[in-house]
């Protein structure tokens, strides 16, 4: 649908590392809108566009609140610098407690709630595999978006975006690819 697929993390050996995860990039019903948008508009909630990015600046910050809340625990950017791309920025990885998506980042779908048994394990998981690269790889946009349902605005980073990505099986590496 362009904006939910999978995660998988891979070793550097190339094992996985972990289960598969469920992700969303956007807010529901969103996934329909160009790769140029979704690129360069802000605050409107696409989804991250295709393409292979840096990961980096994996934090345990614990709760956050205000607007940043819908982060949950831990959080990493996505791109370069504080997560920029196009004219996007601020785009993470991170826990999806929010079961509308996110503003474009990449939400990890673990259970909606930060600390739980799912969220440790994931984190537990992502230091293991340590993934320096993602791919990301959502499909979609074709030019419309026109949502089913209208989401409501959530309380993640407003100016970001992901999507399904693809970390590969090199040294810090690992998947993200279309829900099947």
């Amino acid at each position: 649908d362009g904006s939910s697929g999978t995660l998988r993390m891979f070793d550097n050996v190339g094992k996985q590392v972990g289960r598969l995860y469920k992700i969303m990039s956007g807010l529901s019903g969103m996934g329909d809108v160009s790769q140029a948008d979704r690129r360069n508009i802000s605050g409107k909630g696409y989804p991250m566009p295709d393409g292979n990015y840096r990961l980096h600046g994996f934090e345990q910050h614990g709760p956050l609140g205000g607007k940043l809340s819908g982060l949950g625990d831990w959080s990493s950017f996505i791109g370069p610098g504080s997560g920029n791309i196009g004219n996007r920025h601020g785009l993470m990885l991170h826990n999806d407690v929010d079961p509308f998506g996110t503003l474009g980042c990449i939400g990890v779908g673990l259970g909606g709630k930060a600390g739980s048994k799912q969220d440790k394990e994931f984190v537990k998981s992502y230091k293991i595999a340590n993934p320096e690269k993602i791919m990301v790889k959502l499909g979609g946009g074709t030019g419309s978006s026109s949502p089913s349902v209208k989401p409501s605005a959530t309380a993640d980073n407003s100016i970001t975006a992901s999507a399904n990505q693809l970390v590969g099986s090199v040294p810090g590496d690992g998947f993200i690819g279309p829900a099947s």
